[in-house]
């Protein structure tokens, strides 16, 4: 055989041996292909904002009790018809709902028992702090309350601290509705100077609506 033919035979041998072996050992390469990660969009539920100010009207009922001292007399007051404007502003800070709010209470029939004297309005400053469950505000309120006692001997205006509870909800994106109970703590001095005193409790139980701005 000839030498040249010889060489060439072997190298072919070779090679065909080396690509065999190689294709046996690795066999053909499968790439996985990498798993795709799914998008999905969360809808972010629109939240109630209870910020800035706002004003409005309620009505309810009213209830209490007047005692004098000097000389010491205990007496009810006749439930009467509570209607009220009020006027306030509001910060919030996430769920944090806090304050302040003014109102006048004009009052119908809240007599003292058996006698003319009556109880006619109210003017109180409220600070309010409250929760926030979106659309829904739970708060309480805690302030000072002056009143207007009229008489027969003239007027008295007997102040003092109130506090109360409350709730409102957006109908719409600018309207409320709620309910509040405010009771009040007053005292004041007989104007016609022979030293008597009254102590009052008044309590409101109001339907009210309101309209931010």
């Amino acid at each position: 055989m000839n030498t040249s033919r010889t060489s060439r035979f072997a190298v072919a041998v070779v090679a065909a041996s080396v690509l065999t072996t190689a294709a046996q050992a690795g066999g053909p390469v499968v790439v996985a292909e990498e798993p795709q990660l799914a998008y999905v969009q969360t809808v972010q539920q629109p939240t109630a904002d209870w910020s800035g100010f706002y004003a409005g009207l309620g009505y309810g009922v009213s209830s209490g009790d007047i005692d004098f001292t000097n000389p010491d007399v205990a007496n009810k007051l006749d439930d009467g018809h509570a209607a009220s404007a009020f006027v306030g502003y509001l910060v919030q800070r996430d769920a944090l709902v806090y304050g302040a709010e003014l109102a006048y209470t004009g009052l119908d029939k809240n007599t003292v028992t058996g006698f003319a004297d009556e109880i006619d309005q109210t003017i109180d400053l409220k600070g309010k702090v409250g929760y926030a469950a979106n659309r829904a505000l739970f708060y309480g309120v805690l302030g000072y309350s002056v009143a207007s006692f009229d008489t027969a001997g003239g007027s008295w205006d007997p102040a003092g601290v109130n506090y109360g509870l409350g709730m409102d909800y957006l109908v719409t994106d600018r309207m409320t509705v709620g309910l509040e109970y405010l009771a009040r703590d007053l005292t004041g001095d007989n104007p016609d100077g022979l030293g008597q005193q009254a102590k009052i409790d008044l309590d409101t139980v109001s339907l009210r609506v309101g309209f931010q701005f």
